[in-house]
Order: structure tokens, then C-alpha cells, then sequence
């Protein structure tokens, strides 16, 4: 009787500390089984958001030759873009050095290619989330305030 209790309790504690092992593990493997898989994620992700930073670039162009004021949220993500665009750059190209390293790119490293993977996963996250974020449409900019009236007396 006692041990039909201490096994139904220990049983769903057990399973969970299983179920979560398990997960982790399976979620640090798949680093390394996705590696192409990410990096080319990145990749593309990376050209979307230029992509979309020089069509957003040429609305800003046309709003400010119209005397219109740009809006600080539209200033703002194309700041972020700014940063994170030349980080995925140079992380893609540390990529392809580091798959050379090794006897021309014929050994595989394991502890690099888990690094790559999951930081490229990261980016392509980071990356995703501006691509989210600068959704503005048309509306990159708003109506100047009117110039000031001097008044000579």
C-alpha cells in the first residue's frame, strides 16, 4: 500500500522530469540536424529586411523632398535594421570561413556548427520580429506643422 502510494506520486513527477530532459535534449540535437536549414533561413530573412529597408528608405526619400516629418517609430526601426543587418552580414560570413577552416570544408565541427546553428536561429528570430514590426504601409511620415507667421508692425 505504502509503495502504491509513493509510486503515484513520484510517477507524474518522474514522467515530467523526462518529458522536460528529453525536449531540451531533442531541441540541442536539432541545432546541428538544422544547420543548412538556418543558415539559409538567416540568409533569406537577411535580404527581406534589406529588402524592405530600401523600399522604406525610398517612401522616407519621397516624404522628405514633399517637406514631410518622418515619424520617430519609422526613425527608430530603421536604426534597429541599421544595427542588425551588418551583425547577420558579418556572422555569414564568418560562416562560410569556418566551414573552410577544417581541411577545406571536408571535416565537419560539431561544436562550431552547434554555435552557428543557434545563433542563426537567434538572428533569423531577431530578424523576423523587425520584418513584423516594420509593417508601416504608407504611412511613414506626417503633414509638417505649418511655418511660423511673423507679424511686422
Amino acid at each position: 500500500m505504502a509503495a502504491e502510494t509513493v509510486a503515484s506520486v513520484t510517477q507524474p513527477i518522474t514522467e515530467k522530469i523526462v518529458d522536460v530532459l528529453f525536449n531540451a535534449t531533442v531541441r540541442q540535437f536539432g541545432y546541428l540536424c538544422k544547420y543548412k536549414r538556418n543558415i539559409e533561413a538567416l540568409r533569406t530573412e537577411a535580404k527581406k529586411l534589406t529588402d524592405r529597408r530600401n523600399d522604406l528608405q525610398a517612401e522616407i526619400d519621397a516624404a522628405t523632398r514633399n517637406g514631410e516629418a518622418i515619424k520617430d517609430e519609422v526613425q527608430r526601426w530603421i536604426a534597429e535594421v541599421d544595427e542588425i543587418i551588418p551583425k547577420a552580414a558579418k556572422f555569414l560570413e564568418d560562416e562560410v570561413k569556418v566551414n573552410k577552416k577544417c581541411l577545406g570544408g571536408l571535416c565537419v565541427d560539431l561544436k562550431s556548427r552547434y554555435k552557428l546553428s543557434r545563433e542563426a536561429e537567434e538572428k533569423t528570430l531577431a530578424i523576423s520580429g523587425l520584418m513584423a514590426d516594420g509593417n508601416f504601409g504608407k504611412d511613414v511620415s506626417r503633414p509638417a506643422p505649418p511655418p511660423a507667421i511673423i507679424f511686422f508692425v
